[in-house]
């Protein structure tokens, strides 16, 4: 199956996961190192987070807006044994989540929220953003009426009429600002976005945060979220796809990378059996971004 991302990636090599038999070879494979990382029906150089997965080092991931979607996609991947960094400029949403509170209920996910709680701090502070090998902008982009002011400064048009982009601005700014030292450090879009934004908008804000250049000095992908209310924990645990639009190849691989590493861990802990029931059919488009 073929997805376009909301990125407008075009038409891309698809990538799926193959049947329990294979994963199970490539996995081997991986463990062997030999400097190459496997991947089904294919084989490619190692990125540079995958040679620290290899390692045994951690991922750090960030997650920039604690809101339906970002939150619970922070908790689910400290679940899998990911650092986790959730940020958001609320003070008042960040000292009740580090209280153990939260702001809204979704099934499963407290759960999960209590028993990963070592894996994921909240913070207000985006100087703790630093350090992180994927910063994940989650904050929201309010619909704007056609003929309501859309299309103006930190707007978007749309087919509806704008998105308001100002929150992703801001977020894009601020990963900019706050960007790794020693590392390629990946911004990814996972807020809802109409296309070009990733590699316009995104692109622009981060360079203009950090002073360095995409793609010697960061990375760019999207990876747009198909979350149901009620559902959002089985979602992100067992999606039907998932999508990942590489700005540059480098950005799609390590995003990939971590994927693997995050559906590994499920696999790990659950079997062949609970990985197949919602993996079938995962895969992403690669292509060049808008």
């Amino acid at each position: 199956m073929r997805s376009s991302t909301e990125e407008g990636q075009g038409k891309g090599e698809g990538r799926r996961r193959g049947d329990g038999e294979k994963k199970k070879e490539e996995k081997k494979e991986r463990e062997g190192g030999g400097g190459e990382e496997a991947e089904v029906g294919q084989r490619r150089p190692a990125s540079p987070l995958s040679a620290r997965e290899a390692a045994g080092k951690a991922y750090t991931v960030s997650f920039l807006g604690m809101g339906y979607v970002g939150l619970t996609t922070a908790i689910c991947f400290a679940s899998r044994g990911i650092d986790v960094v959730g940020y958001d400029v609320d003070a008042e949403r960040v000292k009740a989540l580090r209280e153990g509170k939260l702001p809204f209920y979704e099934p499963g996910l407290e759960e999960l929220f209590l028993s990963s709680r070592g894996r994921i701090r909240f913070t207000d502070d985006p100087s703790e953003l630093r350090g992180s090998d994927f910063a994940f902008i989650t904050v929201g982009t309010p619909s704007i009426r056609a003929g309501a002011g859309g299309g103006g400064e930190g707007k978007a048009a749309g087919p509806e009429g704008a998105i308001d982009l100002s929150y992703v601005r801001s977020a894009a700014r601020t990963v900019g600002e706050n960007l790794s030292q020693g590392k390629r450090e990946v911004v990814v879009v996972k807020s809802t976005v109409v296309p070009g934004t990733t590699t316009g908008v995104v692109r622009e804000e981060v360079e203009r945060g950090s002073g360095r250049r995409w793609p010697e000095g960061f990375g760019l992908a999207s990876n747009p979220e198909f979350l149901r209310e009620g559902r959002a924990v089985e979602d992100t645990f067992h999606p039907d796809r998932l999508v990942i639009g590489e700005a540059d190849q480098e950005s799609g691989d390590a995003l990939l990378s971590l994927y693997e590493r995050f559906f590994g861990a499920e696999e790990e802990k659950g079997g062949e059996e609970e990985r197949e029931r919602g993996g079938e059919g995962i895969g992403s488009d690669r292509g060049g971004a808008r």
